[in-house]
This record gives C-alpha cells, structure tokens and sequence, in this order.
C-alpha cells in the first residue's frame, strides 16, 4: 500500500456459513451455473476428463439439494487513503 502512494490503509477478511437450504440453492445453484461454463474448458485443457466432469456436477447437484447441505463464503477487503 505505502509503495503506491497511500498513507493509511487495513485489511479484514470474513466468514460467512450458511446453512438454510433456500440459501445452500441459490448460492449452490449459482456457481453451479459458473462452473458449467468452465467444465467444457477444463475438459479442452485435459484438466478433466468428460466422466469425472459428469461425476462432479452431479454430485453437486446432489449436494445442493441436500438438507445437509451449507455453504461457506470467505470475503476481504482492502481499503487504502491517501493523505
């Protein structure tokens, strides 16, 4: 931060898990529409195979819809002043 030209700045970082399944579907459902773009990729750059990919997204499926299902978002921020 100081070798850009700020005099004041912090950090912090936090945790959310949620448990309750409406949330565990959005948020699961959400990167699980993320990840069907990146699956075709993955397999483009031999990172996966077609049947381990079928795998996973299924047992994502799985999971999300499971009333044991949770979800654990980390965030953080920084924030920078000058002067």
């Amino acid at each position: 931060m100081l070798a850009s030209g700020f005099t004041h700045g912090y950090g912090r970082q936090d945790l959310s898990v949620r448990a309750r399944q409406y949330v565990v579907l959005q948020w699961g459902g959400s990167i699980g529409t993320m990840l069907s773009g990146f699956g075709p990729k993955a397999v483009e750059l031999n990172l996966i195979n077609q049947e381990d990919l079928r795998n996973q997204e299924e047992a994502w499926r799985d999971w999300i819809k499971s009333d044991e299902g949770w979800f654990s978002l980390l965030n953080g921020e920084v924030v920078c002043r000058k002067g």
